[in-house]
């Protein structure tokens, strides 16, 4: 039975489907809840062992009707290469970033390996194969599982938030309770960076912030460069005490620390009595479940594999459109243009929902323009042609932040409003990966600038624009 089992193509089938999202689920595990890595995994694997259960049965079919003699050599052949192939496709993201993203020497390595494999696999024997892939899924298996256990001691700032915080945290009592929007326009930089590194003049926009009433600060700093990083500090009002030994840095429980009470800000907020509302234009920071009052969009966990399994530039292709479309509407996957028409509705329809109720409202609102650079390698010629278009992504951006702020004047003239971006552009690219043709001539202080340089500006209620600190970093914002 034992020996059947393992010699069976089917079996092959059964493990790649195994393989490739145990390996997605342990490389992402801190993005899901342990129930949903097991929903996922029962979701995915079947839709790729039944396609390829399906293939080898046509591919059977066809070759016994075609030739006679030697069909099932022909048939193990090229069950084994399509097999294989589709093992690369679903690990594309991993292979990728080690070959260089050189997409032809992706494609190549593939080609050549699979058609080893393929060539030799009736040599061998198939249960070879499959053996080595099971081995494979073991590993994977152990690997997520000791990650999952792991993560119950990862929360960074629960582990730094010490007992004499908490009691002041406790202690805060609003004198006045507005209702409060916090603007992210993701990754828009602050003045001096747009001069400097994307030689652009936005003096009209912050003049016309200015003339709503809005104070600019024009020397503020993220203290981190990513998202992740950035917003929890903010919200933890804290810096990162991570310990490097759970090797996942500061993305560790992060999502379910910025979308719940576990943070001191939605916590002081709550013990005032608001409702905690995220108006996200994606679903990136709610992955791991909504624990406050409302979150949107709705949660879409098993989006990211959804991607591997069927990327959206396939869109693009007219041949493939008309059976993609319907996938694409049922993932909800859309161009940065379409979410974003999607997006505004939304936020509108919550700021006038928010101005005729009695309760107080804090709301987070998050448009991911105008957004960063790539966060992998970069030519210079990329970055160089980054900083050019750039002023395409700032003027969407703009205009978003300015719509969204006459929609709160009009409909809730007395709100506490603030805009405040999470990082800077990356104009020179994500340093970890950055040349040194690419920073040539640009000193630390404006690498600096180019990833930590972000907009803030507040609009205080009352006229209490006379508060004039000269707030500096996120991190202190709401400090």
């Amino acid at each position: 039975m034992w020996s059947k089992f393992w010699a069976s193509p089917y079996t092959l089938a059964f493990l790649v489907a195994v393989y490739t999202v145990l390996f997605f689920i342990a490389n992402n595990w801190f993005m899901f809840e342990p129930s949903h890595a097991l929903l996922l995994f029962l979701t995915f694997s079947p839709i790729i062992f039944m396609a390829l259960s399906f293939y080898h049965l046509g591919l059977s079919w066809f070759v016994r009707k075609l030739c006679s003699k030697s069909s099932e050599k022909i048939t193990q052949r090229l069950f084994v290469l399509a097999a294989i192939l589709v093992w690369a496709y679903l690990l594309r993201n991993a292979f990728l970033p080690l070959l260089g993203r050189n997409l032809f020497l992706f494609v190549t390595f593939a080609m050549v390996l699979a058609s080893i494999l393929a060539w030799f696999t009736p040599k061998i024997q198939i249960f070879r194969l499959n053996f080595v892939l099971g081995v494979m899924c073991l590993f994977q298996l152990v690997a997520g599982l000791e990650s999952i256990l792991t993560a119950k001691t990862n929360s960074a700032f629960h582990a730094n938030e010490n007992k004499l915080s908490q009691t002041v945290y406790s202690q805060v009592k609003f004198s006045k309770s507005p209702n409060v929007y916090y603007i992210v326009p993701d990754g828009y930089p602050n003045r001096e960076a747009l001069e400097k590194i994307f030689h652009l003049d936005k003096g009209k926009f912050y003049e016309g912030l200015e003339s709503l009433g809005f104070t600019i600060y024009p020397s503020a700093f993220s203290n981190y460069m990513s998202t992740l990083a950035s917003v929890s500090s903010l919200l933890g009002m804290d810096q990162h005490f991570h310990r490097g030994s759970i090797g996942n840095f500061e993305m560790l429980d992060s999502r379910k620390f910025i979308v719940s009470d576990q943070n001191p800000v939605v916590r002081i907020f709550k013990n005032n009595g608001y409702q905690v509302s995220y108006v996200h234009e994606t679903d990136y920071l709610l992955r791991n479940g909504c624990f406050i009052d409302l979150c949107s969009p709705s949660i879409s966990w098993w989006g990211d594999f959804f991607d591997i399994l069927v990327p959206p530039r396939l869109s693009s292709i007219p041949v493939l459109a008309g059976v993609i479309e319907p996938i694409y509407a049922l993932r909800k996957i859309k161009d940065k243009e379409q979410t974003l028409a999607e997006f505004m509705p939304r936020v509108l329809r919550h700021i006038d929902f928010i101005s005729t109720q009695s309760t107080p409202h804090f709301t987070y609102i998050h448009a991911r323009l105008s957004g960063h650079s790539s966060t992998g390698k970069q030519t210079l010629e990329e970055l160089s042609s980054f900083r050019e278009t750039y002023f395409k992504r700032i003027q969407i951006a703009t205009n978003t932040v300015e719509t969204l702020v006459q929609r709160i004047l009009e409909r809730d003239s007395d709100a506490l409003i603030i805009v405040n971006a999470d990082h800077g552009a990356w104009g020179y690219g994500n340093y970890i990966y950055a040349e040194n043709e690419v920073l040539e001539g640009a000193s630390d202080d404006l690498s600096a600038l180019d990833h930590l340089g972000v907009l803030l500006a507040i609009r205080w209620p009352d006229n209490a624009s006379k508060f004039v600190q000269d707030i500096r970093t996120n991190v202190n914002l709401f400090r």
